[in-house]
């Protein structure tokens, strides 16, 4: 089951830029984060919402990365939203029900959890990731 939007991601030509501005105009500090071969970013960056939510800055200088081929094509903005669920696999079913071609490997094994993504043309362009914790995360 879905439990709670967990973040809504952004690409960003400069997540250093990025956060120094949300911090000066809004007050609200982020930290760094490491990159994420899972969504291909460089650099990422993580501003902590009072509701437990919060903004994932993704940028990537590799051509081969989603986030760089995102910003190419569409410049900064809007690439995916997260959500966090309690049962991973039957969310994954689900979805391939619903007519997503998603074969076993796009249900992948992280450090910190599984996860997979819905590709943007299945939700109005923007990508959906769903993801499960893993004990102790």
């Amino acid at each position: 089951m879905i439990l709670k939007l967990l973040y809504v991601g952004f690409a960003v030509q400069n997540v250093d830029h990025t956060r120094r501005t949300f911090r000066d105009l809004f007050g609200l500090t982020g930290e760094r984060l490491d990159p994420d071969p899972f969504l291909g970013t460089d650099k990422g960056a993580r501003i902590a919402f009072p509701n437990q939510c919060w903004l994932y800055l993704m940028d990537s200088q590799k051509p081969q990365s989603p986030i760089f081929q995102y910003l190419q094509q569409k410049g900064p903005g809007l690439e995916r939203v997260a959500f966090l669920t309690d049962d991973i696999e039957t969310e994954f079913d689900r979805v391939r029900k619903g007519g997503v071609a998603l074969d076993d490997t796009a249900l992948a094994d992280t450090p910190s959890g599984r996860r997979f993504v819905v590709p943007p043309g299945f939700a109005s362009g923007v990508t959906v990731e769903l993801f499960q914790p893993s004990a102790g995360h």
